[in-house]
Formats: C-alpha cells, structure tokens, sequence
C-alpha cells in the first residue's frame, strides 16, 4: 500500500472515531455528569458554539465562517508544509508523519463539527478548567510533537526560510512541476 493511501486511511479512522464517539454522546449521553477520576477528569457533555478555543475569547474567531475559512487555511498550510518536509527530508521519518496524521485528523474533525454542528462537542473536563474531546487530544499530541522533534532538529529548522516554503508550495499547486 502507498504511503499516501496508509495516512489517508489512518486519517480517516481518526477522524470516524471522532465523530462516532460524538454521535454516541449526543444521542445517548448528553445529559449525564460524572466525575471520572477524583476531581480531575469529568465527563460533561457541552457544545462549544464558539467555534474554537480563541473564538471564547475574541469574538471574530466565533463567527462560523471565519472559523471554518481558517480552519480549511490550516488544512492547506499543513498538507504543503508536509509536502515540503517530505521534499527536502527525501524519507519521512516516524515523527513528521506523526504530526501530520494527527494535525490533519484535528482539522477535519474540527471542520466537520463547525459545519454540520455548528461547533464541537466537548466532553472531558480537566480540572473544572476546561472541556475538551478526543481531536483536542489529536491537535496537542501534534503540538507536543512537534515541540520535541522542533528541539531536537533546532540547527536544521532555523535554516529553513518561509520564503523557500512559499515558493515551493506556490510551484506545487501552480504547476506540479517539483518532482
């Protein structure tokens, strides 16, 4: 199987476990509360209708076209920015692949809440700070991720210039001329 088709398929494994686990909740769970591990994990069904996590806190990012407009924007960056590590790195390693299932599967599954739901059902409280659910997991696994492999590969990322990023991702969509 190509690689391209083992990522897809993950994807959308990630992505239909999501979504199932939401349909679960929202039909057959909505109205229940419980703590899960003494005061520190609680299942709280609630739906996020301010379209992300800025969204609560500045109002443009809950307008659900903006919300959506910038979220497909994060789908894109992400699949050329991959298309570019794969490019330079010419072998995918482990932990960009890594980054990039999960940072996908977060996107989609975020996309798909804001336009069929009109926000994200969040149902795992943490320390009666915030509510979350299982693409939140996907988006800061991806995020701790790549903090370790950005420490790691320090001296090689700080080479890396946005303007040769740009260009390369500019000719890949333009033309499809990089081989």
């Amino acid at each position: 199987m190509k690689p391209i088709a083992k990522k897809s398929i993950t994807i959308a494994s990630l992505v239909v476990l999501d979504q199932v686990i939401k349909a679960i909740i929202r039909h057959n769970y909505f109205d229940k509360n419980f703590w899960i591990l003494d005061e520190i994990f609680a299942f709280r069904p609630k739906v996020n209708t301010n379209q992300s996590y800025l969204g609560n806190y500045v109002n443009i990012f809950s307008y659900p076209w903006f919300a959506i407009l910038i979220n497909v924007f994060v789908i894109v960056i992400v699949y050329y920015i991959y298309q570019y590590y794969c490019f330079c790195a010419k072998q995918e390693k482990i932990l960009p692949k890594a980054i990039y299932v999960l940072l996908l599967s977060g996107a989609f599954c975020s996309l798909i809440d804001k336009i069929f739901f009109g926000g994200s059902l969040d149902y795992i409280l943490l320390f009666d700070w915030f509510i979350f659910d299982l693409k939140d997991c996907y988006i800061s696994g991806a995020e701790v991720l790549f903090a370790f492999v950005a420490i790691k590969d320090y001296r090689v990322i700080q080479k890396v210039r946005i303007r040769d990023i740009t260009h390369f991702c500019y000719r890949r969509w333009r033309k499809n001329d990089i081989n």
